[in-house]
């Protein structure tokens, strides 16, 4: 069907007015780059279709917004039925992520040690020390057995140890997740991925904030620095036009909402210049300020300007992240600039005023804390295809046909009546003129010469079954276009073994793997980067030494929870194999330790903790071992304090990097 987009041309771009008059060179150059990204998203082309009219079908079609040519095909058919495929593909798809990646309760991460790990320089000494003192006693072995023994017996203890840490690392994550918002931040991504070309979440963003915290018998409200997680309208976010993502390009940009409490909260730490924000408030009071300087958001609706010292009323605030030189951040107070290099730095305006500069110099954390990924990706692209863009033709074409089948069901339900009006009305009264009452007897006079009757009936050509194979066409294809198929819906499919509960698991299984390339969008571009961030801020900035080793450690995605079943399984089904053996598993010489091993495995999977598991053999040898990896039984721990353990020294002061942090940052 051909489409003519010609009345539906979406054009927010013009809606978009940022001053000009900017009053220091920095707000100039955010203003001028924000411009030429607010006009290249109206350029870019998506299917060949303007991003940003793109962004504005997918939501008409989500929410059941009809198009002006849409609405013309109504009025020439005449049947207004709607039935939502875009919301029934997209929620089905969002209800299985939800499922999958919020309520089971775990986060998309594991983070593990390397799993051939290098053995440290401490336990190589204790390796050396143990095969001297044996030779020292008279051994006449082996040599090159012993030392492999040994080196493998303190790989293994290094190996226990960073495991520990990784595990110490994960819960400390988990609680900061659980602090940041992250439930909230996922459940709106989850619906942006399914329903636009891309969608956005935002963090570990460092943020200090008042909060309530229980200080002996007394809530009392205090300063906290957090880790938080937002997830991003696509409506509120735009990119340099060299940008082939987040990290990549000049820069990105972010649209926030302030109230005047907010503007007020921020004003009062020295990471914002209290200054700027003051002369903000100040151009507020005027009459002819605009609040909303930016395009609308048709998922956030603007708020009337009632009373802006009522603090009811919001203001545009747009954040940059981008490149600068040391040159155009020197003057807002950050030191050790060089005015040739080039930084990647947040800067955070509002109305005309720059109200907030950071720069992040480690290079570990130097990273946009901004992340995109898209249902169906394109190379080297943030915007990629959603399931309304997959489906708008084909939905369109289900519509028409079933506003087709509705008409003809309508002129079908009744005979269309021919009467001899000369004859008849004169027995009939004027209600009765025009309709047709089942049971009643109508007169009429004779014709003389003619036998045709008064009253002729017709009826029109059914061709309800037609449409309804239409119907079931489109319904298919709009399963094979979107890769969605029906099982994933719980509809049966086929017949026979198909029927049956494990035909039907089996057929869930399947559809399952038609959406696994899409997680592995969120995997690979959002998670992975993410988890590496935040586990990176740990590594700097976090005051526990119990999270930090000399062990690498690996941030994986939607698939560790996959493994993580996957693994619980295996346990499982060793431990009946072990059950089974019985009596041949006792007769090995090792039979009891594997039983041992397999009862262990199963437990650690069901989340018994790991101290409980530990037998009296091993707690004994810790304690000789001092708990240190490396250590050598029989060896006291000599030299293991070393082993793995995380390097002394100060640790960095979060003020300077942290957004809304206390020191070291641009201040008024």
């Amino acid at each position: 069907m051909p489409q003519d987009h010609s009345n539906e041309i979406y054009d927010y771009a013009s809606e978009i007015e940022v001053p000009n008059d900017a009053r220091d060179k920095l707000a100039t150059v955010v203003a001028r780059r924000f411009n030429d990204a607010v006009r290249w998203q109206s350029q870019e082309r998506v299917g060949g279709v303007p991003l940003r009219m793109v962004l504005r079908q997918c939501y008409d079609q989500y929410h059941g917004i009809l198009s002006p040519t849409e609405q013309k095909i109504i009025d020439d058919i005449g049947v207004d039925a709607h039935v939502n495929l875009s919301a029934m593909k997209a929620g089905v798809v969002q209800s299985y992520l939800a499922e999958s990646l919020i309520q089971a309760g775990q986060l998309p991460w594991t983070i593990q040690p390397t799993p051939v790990p290098d053995l440290s320089d401490s336990g190589e000494l204790m390796v050396a020390q143990s095969v001297q003192q044996s030779v020292e006693q008279g051994f006449r072995g082996d040599l090159r057995s012993l030392v492999y023994s040994l080196k493998s017996e303190a790989a293994r203890k290094e190996l226990e140890h960073a495991q520990d840490i990784a595990d110490n690392m994960m819960k400390l994550i988990t609680d900061q997740c659980a602090e940041g918002g992250w439930n909230r931040a996922m459940f709106g991504f989850i619906n942006n991925f399914c329903v636009y070309p891309y969608a956005v979440l935002a963090g570990p963003i460092p943020t200090r904030r008042v909060r309530m915290q229980w200080s002996g018998e007394t809530l009392r409200p205090k300063y906290e620095t957090f880790y938080e997680f937002k997830s991003i309208s696509p409506w509120d976010f735009w990119w340099s036009p060299d940008s082939p993502d987040t990290q990549r390009g000049t820069g990105i940009f972010i649209r926030q909402r302030w109230t005047r409490q907010q503007l007020l909260d921020a004003a009062k730490m020295t990471s914002y210049i209290g200054e700027n924000i003051i002369k903000v408030l100040d151009d507020a009071n005027r009459n002819d300020f605009r609040y909303h300087w930016i395009s609308n958001n048709p998922e956030q609706t603007d708020s009337q300007v009632l009373s802006w010292r009522d603090n009811d009323t919001t203001i545009d605030i747009l954040i940059h992240w981008g490149y600068f030189s040391g040159r155009e951040l020197t003057k807002y107070g950050i030191p050790g600039l060089e005015d040739d290099e080039f930084y990647n730095a947040m800067v955070t305006m509002c109305g005309r005023h720059i109200i907030q500069v950071l720069v992040e110099k480690n290079p570990t954390l130097n990273r946009r804390p901004v992340f995109t990924a898209s249902f169906y990706t394109t190379q080297d692209r943030i915007p990629g295809e959603s399931i309304p863009q997959r489906l708008r033709d084909v939905e369109r074409c289900y519509e028409t046909c079933l506003r087709y089948l509705i008409s003809n069901a309508y002129y079908g339900s009744a005979p269309i009546t021919e009467a001899d009006y000369q004859r008849v009305s004169k027995y009939m009264s004027d209600e009765d003129i025009g309709r047709i009452i089942p049971g009643s007897m109508y007169f009429s006079d004779p014709e003389l010469g003619n036998a045709t009757p008064a009253f002729k009936y017709y009826s029109l050509p059914n061709n309800m079954a037609a449409f309804q194979n239409a119907l079931i066409y489109f319904m298919d294809l709009a399963d094979r276009v979107t890769n969605i198929p029906a099982a994933l819906h719980g509809t049966a499919q086929g017949s026979g073994a198909n029927r049956t509960f494990r035909g039907a698991a089996m057929l869930q299984s399947n559809a399952v793997k038609a959406i696994q390339s899409a997680v592995f969008n969120i995997d690979e571009f959002v998670y992975k980067p993410l988890g590496e961030l935040l586990y990176n801020y740990n590594m700097v900035y976090s005051k526990d030494q119990t999270v930090k080793g000399d062990c690498k450690i690996m941030a994986r995605g939607v698939t560790a929870l996959l493994q993580k079943e996957t693994d619980r399984q295996n346990s499982y089904e060793i431990l009946q194999m072990v059950a089974s053996a019985g009596q041949q598993l006792a007769a090995l010489p090792n039979g009891a330790k594997i039983v041992q091993w397999a009862l262990k495995n199963v437990f650690e999977n069901m989340g018994v903790p790991k101290e409980l598991l530990k037998d009296e053999g091993m707690q004994g040898q810790n304690q000789a071992g001092q708990g240190i990896p490396g250590s050598i039984p029989g060896q006291g721990g000599q030299g293991g304090q070393e082993a793995g353990q995380p390097g002394q020294g100060g640790q960095p002061d979060m003020g300077g990097q942290v957004p809304g942090g206390e020191n070291g940052q641009a201040g008024a």
